[in-house]
């Protein structure tokens, strides 16, 4: 999930509601870790995420005599360990630091 944001969030890429055809799509960079945390988009995310995490981690927590336990800290290691990790699996090329995200262009000129 945590993978995923950081191309989620990113105008034409596989997840957007915007995009274009797959062969176009597959070459859209992923947000860098620093971008990522710094869209609003992001940070709801990962708040809910965690919310409900940590939500059913204490509800589990009550009920560990009746129903079987979830390793939520597992889920919680996993999440953070794609969000940190993914630039080293991704295989598309990160865009250079002066190239604008496409994201944030809506296709007029405003000069």
């Amino acid at each position: 999930m945590a993978a995923a944001i950081r191309f989620a969030f990113v105008r034409g890429s596989f997840l957007s509601f915007s995009r274009g055809d797959a062969e176009a799509a597959a070459r859209v960079p992923a947000l860098s870790l620093s971008r990522a945390l710094r869209d609003r988009r992001v940070l709801g995310f990962l708040a809910v995420w965690f919310g409900v995490t940590s939500s059913s981690a204490s509800d589990r927590s009550r009920s560990a005599r009746t129903a079987p336990s979830v390793a939520w800290q597992a889920h919680i290691g996993g999440f953070l360990a794609g969000l940190l990790l993914f630039s080293l699996f991704d295989p598309v090329p990160r865009a250079a630091p002066h190239v604008a995200d496409a994201s944030l262009h809506d296709g007029t000129n405003r000069g």
